[in-house]
């Protein structure tokens, strides 16, 4: 018997919707029903309807080409040839020149052609990262960079990864190293070592509270501002984090900053081989020498298990008590990071500092409220970024190109007014 026309036509309908569509009139009122139900959260939620959808591979790829077209001509270069095969982060930053060499690559002086700002480029050769283990060092060193914010720890920008690189943007710290001043002056005089110093014990002990230990503390690694008188630590290829009340085993660092009880190969806490390396930096800065040194390994070994070294008349008595209570060969004799903050020397030397002028950089305020900076936000829009992206970035700590670009003008920003802002790292947090 055949079908009411009715039947006959509701179902002529229902052939001709899924042909034309390639979906079943089932699905598609089940998919009607799912944008009502959305809809019907989105008027009882509001901020779930304002909440921007990310945007797709494709969207970002042409906002990186934007910007690379537009950063090129802005700066006067040639914009480069862009394949689809291109990686286009990199050509986000220029390179100038090559700064220094490592075992797994380089690091370079490049510009941002967003912003025009020169930052540190750390570039390793992922074919160079023969094992699993060297893989995830790298890991680690960008982990703990992310997980230490302070004023006098050199800042991570963004990481970001192609086929053949991982590429590692940091602020770049033009004033030279602690060592370099030490080998041009002879020596530092104790007003101003005691100003570098205290902005060093300040990032280590933060560095503490966070539960990483640095183990590769020395003056090589602390560099300076432009104005010889900020300092930033760098380099925690050999940190490690550690938990309340573990020991640590294996051996790192340089040797003439080692703790004897890394010499001798024993377990040893994080905080208390820091406090000694820190000492030896300390000892170096104030005499313009090593404290401890060796023709060999085992002449060196030797000196540092004795503990002994020459101290110059020059040095005063209450430096030389901190320097003896850093280097004590017992660990659980050496002087905790809290103890150095608030010891003579260093108390006395910070008065002096502050009554000549000549203050440290003030802590960073912690809110997770803090308002960004309006005229940077101004800025990065008039350069092609959204204003939208840029806020979510930075206020997520997403290290992408968008909070990179931020925090390198409120870098330059608080170069430019010789402090760094209340705001700084906080905004991220």
């Amino acid at each position: 018997m055949p079908a009411p026309l009715s039947e006959r036509n509701n179902s002529s309908r229902l052939s001709a919707m899924t042909s034309a569509t390639g979906t079943s009139a089932l699905e598609q009122l089940q998919q009607r029903l799912r944008d009502l139900q959305q809809q019907r959260q989105s008027l009882k939620n509001p901020e779930v309807a304002a909440k921007p959808r990310p945007a797709s591979a494709q969207q970002i790829s042409a906002k990186r080409r934007k910007l690379i077209r537009e950063g090129y001509t802005r700066h006067g270069l040639p914009v480069p040839t862009i394949t689809e095969a291109t990686s286009l982060e990199p050509l986000l930053y220029r390179s100038e020149k090559v700064v220094g060499k490592g075992a797994f690559g380089l690091v370079s002086l490049a510009r941002s052609i967003v912003t025009g700002e020169l930052v540190a480029m750390k570039t390793i050769d992922r074919a160079k990262l023969h094992s699993e283990n060297l893989k995830k060092a790298v890991e680690h060193e960008i982990r703990i960079l992310k997980k230490i914010k302070h004023q006098s720890v050199v800042k991570l920008y963004e990481v970001f990864e192609t086929p053949r690189s991982i590429h590692i943007i940091m602020e770049y710290v033009d004033g030279g190293t602690v060592q370099q001043l030490v080998k041009k002056n002879k020596r530092i005089a104790e007003e101003d070592a005691a100003m570098l110093f205290a902005q060093l014990v300040d990032a280590v002990s933060h560095c503490h509270e966070h539960h990483v230990c640095h183990r590769d503390l020395k003056l090589e690694n602390f560099m300076l501002g432009r104005n010889g008188r900020t300092l930033k630590l760098i380099d925690f290829g050999l940190s490690v984090v550690w938990k309340p009340g573990q020991s640590l085993f294996k051996s790192y660092g340089t040797p003439c900053y080692m703790a004897p009880e890394i010499i001798k190969g024993a377990n040893y806490s994080g905080a208390h081989v820091d406090v000694w390396s820190l000492g030896v930096a300390l000892a170096t800065m104030l005499t313009g020498s090593l404290p401890f040194q060796g023709a060999g390994d085992t002449e060196l070994k030797k000196h540092i298990l004795r503990g002994t070294f020459p101290c110059p008349e020059h040095v005063t008595a209450e430096a030389r008590d901190l320097l003896a209570r850093m280097l004590a060969l017992n660990p659980a004799e050496r002087i905790s990071m809290e103890a150095i903050k608030q010891h003579p020397w260093l108390r006395g030397a910070a008065d002096a500092a502050a009554r000549s002028g000549a203050t440290c950089p003030a802590p960073l305020v912690a809110s997770e409220v803090a308002p960004l900076d309006e005229g940077i936000l101004a800025q990065l829009e008039q350069l092609g970024l959204e204003r939208g992206e840029v806020e979510r970035s930075v206020r997520s700590r997403a290290y992408n190109h968008s909070s990179a670009c931020y925090e390198m003008l409120l870098t330059a920003s608080q170069a430019d007014k010789g402090r760094p802002s209340a705001r700084g790292e906080s905004s991220a947090r």
